[in-house]
């Protein structure tokens, strides 16, 4: 299936985006990141999504590039 994410709601879109992150937790999956989770940049929904991981038991790895269970 694939979804449109630009003819969603912003609360639709969350719902999307937290609903793919959940997947990745149950099933313990380390992320890769293309911006770095340290960077000044952090903002908006990369933000949203990182602190999202952090609340559900991920840490940041490899320098920031990464995130995954602790």
């Amino acid at each position: 299936m694939v979804v449109l994410l630009f003819k969603q709601s912003i609360a639709e879109r969350w719902a999307t985006n937290k609903a793919f992150l959940d997947k990745i937790i149950e099933a313990g999956k380390r992320v890769t990141m293309q911006t770095n989770a340290y960077s000044k940049n952090v903002t908006g929904y990369f933000a949203k999504e990182i602190r999202y991981l952090l609340e559900h038991g991920y840490k940041i790895i490899q320098g920031g590039w990464g995130m995954g269970p602790k």
